[in-house]
């Protein structure tokens, strides 16, 4: 029998797909500091959409989960 550890591991595909998620972030806050100075408010526009992005779906979780566990 698998212990609790087993049940906690996270797929390959899912880390890869969380890893690369979170290359926009990165990027857009390098150009913030390091890009020409014309390029900077867009892409400060552009990590603020991102955000928003990314909250809608983590805020969306807690309804999928309800749904899942109480199917009509």
């Amino acid at each position: 029998m698998a212990g609790p550890e087993a049940d906690r591991t996270v797929p390959l595909q899912a880390r890869w797909l969380g890893g690369t998620g979170a290359i926009p972030f990165y990027a857009f806050a390098l150009a913030i500091w390091f890009a020409p100075q014309d390029f900077r408010e867009w892409a400060r526009h552009a990590l603020v959409a991102y955000g928003m992005v990314i909250l809608a779906f983590v805020g969306a979780l807690p309804h999928r989960l309800h749904a899942v566990r109480h199917p009509r």
